[in-house]
């Protein structure tokens, strides 16, 4: 972005440009500046090559920044146009490496559309003060009567006014930033973000109070000040302070008076200065005559009638100013009668100033600890936003969760429902192998009867026996490796498959089993038959 400080003299815009650099914005080289002098300690912010632009081209036309009675910028010489345009365009090429950028200096109020085709975003941010301590800041530093100043302050910021009025812009009150410099402040750089100007930064409290100083404020804002106004200064001044500057139809135009009263200033200081330069020449010939031993007659003649010019010169002059003295006196006694005014009601307010000063402490502590709970509410503002993060992360987190123990439990119950079938059918080949087992105890039982009367077949029996004993052995670590599928069973499938293989290994028992109960009967059938045979 590229901001335009627009403001008249003496209006507090060093100040706001000042802020505006501590906000971030690049104002430029530290020796393109003009520096500080008394008049502004902390420095003009004003960038000299820039300053001699506006000059070059004012004198051009015949101006300077306090005569702009006659100033018409269409009626600029063509070359002295196309000189300033060309230094414009370079110094806002090598601003724009720099963005955001800000530029100040007073007469651009009165040159600012010379800069218009030129730009790309630029906002403009309007300085204003009250227009009669700008006056008195004037007669002070320049000697101007105060109609003259109020009539150059209502110049300034009716052009400023008019070449901004389609623009992005914000109005700044230098009172404002003196009275309650931390919230104007704040106010004016969220104006500017609120305009999408990037790169800014807010200032410190401690770095806004450290450059803004009470004393910076030479001339006060004075009650009664109104008296000192035309009406169209007056209405200038409140659109000003009400903020509706920005909602106005139509700008309002320097008023006749002001411009005639400007070019009357403008025609008396020209003659002022000329009849200096004709009082000079005057006495260079006069001493001349005075050192030559033979005075020339035509010479006293050129004497004379110079003298009788300057005398018609500067009688002129005066009889043009005394024609608006009358009023120039009637404000200067209405501006005294307010000063008489104020110094009485200064004196009224010496009486309760000490019991203001101790509001003002106490005020002063309330500000303090309101600073400090405002601190303490912004922590826990931050705090509470961290928290709120944590809390909707970990109920996302919860959720997911959840969503996963309901498919767990789903894949749970589908498990459990396939344990129990499996166990019904355990318990089902246990009844089997039970069943089994016991008919294999009565084939014992009966091998055992069998043995009395088939002795021929005792060692025979034995082997069986042996063997017997080996299937009871791998029954019983059959009957282990069961307990084992079972509490396996309930961890994951791959038990499961360890139980098909042993109850494949139960069959194949049985299998056996049933091999063994053919060849007893095979055995049995020999023994009866050879008994048979032997009776």
């Amino acid at each position: 972005m590229q901001i335009f400080v627009l403001s008249m003299h003496r209006s507090g815009s060093s100040v706001v440009t000042r802020l505006l650099n501590m906000m971030g914005a690049y104002f430029g080289p530290e020796e393109s500046s003009t520096g500080a002098s008394h008049e502004n300690p902390k420095g003009f912010w004003e960038r000299r090559d820039i300053r001699n632009m506006n000059d070059e081209l004012l004198r051009s036309a015949g101006a300077d920044w306090d005569r702009l009675g006659d100033l018409d910028l269409g009626l600029l010489p063509d070359e002295a146009r196309e000189r300033y345009s060309s230094k414009a365009r370079a110094l806002v090429g090598d601003l724009d490496a720099h963005r955001p950028w800000v530029v100040k200096e007073p007469r651009l109020c009165i040159l600012f559309p010379l800069w218009r085709d030129l730009l790309e975003l630029p906002v403009c941010v309007l300085v204003h003060r009250c227009p009669v301590s700008v006056a008195r800041s004037l007669k002070k530093r320049n000697g101007f009567p105060l109609p003259i100043s109020l009539a150059l302050w209502e110049c300034y910021v009716s052009e400023a006014l008019a070449a901004s009025a389609d623009l992005p812009r914000v109005l700044v009150s230098y009172e404002e930033i003196m009275s309650d410099s931390i919230s104007t402040v704040e106010r004016l750089y969220q104006q500017l973000i609120d305009l999408e100007v990037s790169g800014l930064r807010l200032p410190g409290r401690r770095e806004i109070n450290a450059f803004l100083e009470s004393k910076l404020n030479h001339h006060p804002r004075e009650d009664g000040r109104d008296e000192l106004l035309t009406d169209p200064q007056k209405e200038l001044c409140r659109i000003l302070e009400n903020g509706s500057a920005d909602d106005l139809s139509e700008v309002p135009q320097v008023s006749s008076q002001a411009r005639e009263l400007l070019a009357l200033w403008h025609r008396y200081q020209a003659r002022q200065t000329d009849l200096v330069t004709s009082q000079t020449e005057f006495e260079k010939l006069a001493l001349s005559l005075e050192r030559s031993d033979c005075p020339d007659s035509d010479l006293v003649e050129v004497l004379q009638n110079s003298a009788q010019e300057s005398y018609d010169d500067s009688t002129s002059i005066e009889n043009e100013y005394l024609a608006v003295q009358p009023k120039i006196v009637a404000l200067g006694e209405g501006y005294k009668r307010q000063v008489t005014e104020l110094e009485e009601a200064r004196a009224e307010k010496q009486a309760v100033e000490a019991s203001e000063a101790t509001l003002q402490a106490q005020y002063e502590r309330q500000k303090a600890d309101y600073s400090t709970l405002r601190e303490r509410y912004e922590q826990q503002q931050a705090d509470h936003s961290a928290l709120k993060e944590r809390y909707e992360s970990q109920l996302a987190e919860l959720e997911t969760a959840q969503m996963e123990l309901r498919e767990n439990s789903a894949k749970t119950t589908a498990l459990q429902d396939h344990y129990e079938r499996l166990r019904a059918e355990i318990s089902a080949l246990r009844e089997r192998y039970e069943l089994q087992f016991n008919e294999l105890e009565t084939v014992r039982t009966e091998g055992r009867e069998s043995a009395a009367r088939a002795a021929a077949l005792q060692d025979h029996l034995e082997r069986q026996q042996v063997e017997l004993s080996a299937l009871r052995k791998e029954h019983l670590e059959q009957k282990a490796r069961l307990a084992k599928t079972q509490d396996a069973f309930q961890r994951c499938k791959k038990e499961y498959k360890r139980f098909v293989d042993t109850v494949s290994e139960s069959e194949a028992l049985r299998k056996r089993q049933e091999k063994d109960t053919n060849l007893i009967d095979s055995v049995i059938s020999i023994v009866t038959l050879r008994r048979w045979r032997l009776r």
